[in-house]
């Protein structure tokens, strides 16, 4: 694959809207409404997209700006649905890294292994969503995610 394209396939115009050039390297998740990130990744698992005049950041956060919004230095773009590789903006709110780490601990996600619930382990074996972007979304390997889809 040529290192200029992304996981689409699409060559990255320059000059196109930022909204435009993020829409074009996400897929969307039925079942959970994430848009997942298709495009290069960072370190653990997010996103990485870039800004006009070629500045690297974070997709969730590059999202927020393409949709209007003026982020300061120390604001962080918070995951309501947990998903690191998710750029929905009805999924992100801008807060404090503090309230990241509030919201983090009240969801039992604080370092612990993470147990996919009962319900969530069905529409996973159900859909066609590739196996890293569910695993992604969960926070759990790709191994985890094709051994549940194996179960009965």
């Amino acid at each position: 694959m040529d290192a200029a394209k992304g996981f689409s396939g699409l060559r990255a115009r320059k000059g196109r809207p930022l909204l435009e050039r993020l829409m074009e390297r996400t897929i969307p998740v039925p079942w959970s409404g994430c848009w997942l990130w298709t495009g290069g990744l960072y370190a653990r698992d997010y996103g990485m997209a870039f800004l006009p005049g070629g500045k690297p950041e974070l997709a969730h956060r590059a999202m927020m700006i393409a949709q209007g919004h003026d982020l300061k230095p120390g604001d962080v773009v918070c995951h309501s649905c947990d998903v690191t590789l998710c750029v929905n903006p009805d999924h992100l709110f801008i807060g404090t890294q503090a309230a990241n780490m509030r919201d983090m601990n009240s969801k039992g996600r604080h370092g612990k292994a993470y147990v996919i619930p009962p319900e969530w382990r069905v529409k996973i074996r159900e859909d066609e969503t590739p196996a890293w972007a569910v695993a992604a979304w969960f926070g759990v390997s790709v191994k985890t995610i094709r051994n549940i889809r194996r179960e009965a």
